[in-house]
């Protein structure tokens, strides 16, 4: 469940949720810290942007990364440790790093002790994997693709303890490369393959061609994750998106959740007890929606196929994918009501019965939530 939020604005704000009462709906009071601007950061006028964020289950250490993707300007990782007093420390990349790659993100463990992210090199852009240890502030290079098939991963999480980095391969459209990998955090051992795609069936014919979004348990036994399209002998689909569940690790059984022959899911997300998954999708009752909103969808790792809960129809998702808590009862998105005005900061049960809106400003990229019950 540790996964980056993908923040656009100058500023980070942490979203902090105090008190809560036995009432019906649940009541919760929420309060901002901001705790970098970005602002003239470079020079007068020239600023910062932020691009990605995350924050441990425990709240205590955040990381974030910056740049404007100016060459004459460098990109910097932040990390802010929440119990002291001083700002956020200002990390320049690996020596060997050109940029954090922002479709990967950023992936924090449990603790915070560790954050991952995959790096262009600057001499051939291939990619490199690399591990950050927050409190000596130092980098291990993982994984360095020079010279290997490995390229392009657009998805990247870690299991609770920061044991193993997850990436999946390259969404090229060839067959047999889109499969899930993990890397020890050790940097020790080859990577070793963790799901095969093409070996996976489809729901509307053949197999698997790529494995898109996924998540992880905090114990790494859990894995949601989106089987991108499907292949045959004959002919490939790069656009017939479906849910399955891998359970029991490495090795464990795969079970499909969702078959409803539409493309439209999106930003996946597991509770880190493994028992309940969060997306985006425009499906009501096996149907695309025909309001064209994207709205939120849960589903449970025992139910069977097709049993999402649509929440809440009228409420579009927006901005950053949602985060759960541990035991998967809440979570924590953005939503703007029937499609249209500013997004506002919601916690919402994932059972359908209630949400509680928290926020009521624009722009509230960058909130996260973990390990809350």
């Amino acid at each position: 469940m540790h996964f980056q939020t993908r923040s656009r604005g100058l500023f980070l704000s942490v979203l902090l949720l105090a008190g809560s009462v036995a009432a019906a709906p649940f009541v919760r009071e929420a309060s901002f810290h901001r705790v970098f601007s970005g602002t003239n950061f470079y020079g007068e006028g020239v600023h910062l942007p932020i691009k990605l964020s995350v924050l441990s289950d425990d709240g205590k250490v955040g990381a974030f990364y910056g740049w404007d993707g100016q060459s004459a300007h460098t990109p910097y990782l932040f990390i802010q440790d929440f119990e002291a007093t001083a700002p956020p420390v200002q990390l320049n990349l690996p020596v060997r790093a050109k940029y954090i790659d922002t479709f990967a993100g950023l992936a924090i463990n449990n603790d915070g002790s560790r954050v991952f992210f995959v790096a262009s090199d600057k001499d051939t852009g291939e990619d490199l994997f690399y591990r950050l240890d927050t409190s000596t502030q130092t980098y291990t290079l993982l994984l360095d693709t020079n010279g290997t098939t490995i390229e392009n991963p657009n998805d990247i999480a870690t299991d609770g303890n920061g044991d193993y980095l997850y990436y999946n391969g390259s969404d090229s459209g060839y067959k047999n490369e889109g499969d899930l990998w993990r890397v020890s955090a050790s940097g020790s051992v080859a990577p070793q393959l963790v799901l095969s795609a093409a070996s996976i069936p489809h729901p509307t014919q053949g197999f698997g061609r790529f494995i898109g979004k996924f998540d992880v348990s905090d114990d790494g036994n859990t894995i949601a994750f989106f089987l991108d399209g499907w292949q045959t002998d004959t002919e490939t689909s790069r656009y017939d998106l479906e849910l399955f569940v891998l359970t029991g690790g490495l090795g464990g059984s795969v079970k499909n959740l969702t078959d409803n022959f539409q493309n439209n899911k999106s930003d996946l997300r597991i509770s880190g007890d493994g028992s309940t998954m969060v997306y985006i999708g425009r499906d009501v009752n096996g149907e695309v929606s025909t309001t064209g909103t994207w709205d939120w969808m849960t589903i449970k790792t025992s139910d069977n196929l097709n049993a999402q809960v649509y929440l809440e129809a009228g409420y579009s998702s927006t901005g950053d994918a949602p985060s759960l808590t541990t035991d998967g009862r809440l979570f924590l998105g953005k939503s703007n009501k029937n499609g249209t005005g500013d997004p506002d900061a919601y916690l919402i049960k994932t059972d359908g019965t209630g949400r509680l809106k928290v926020d009521t400003r624009y722009g509230t990229s960058g909130i996260d939530m973990r390990g809350g019950t």
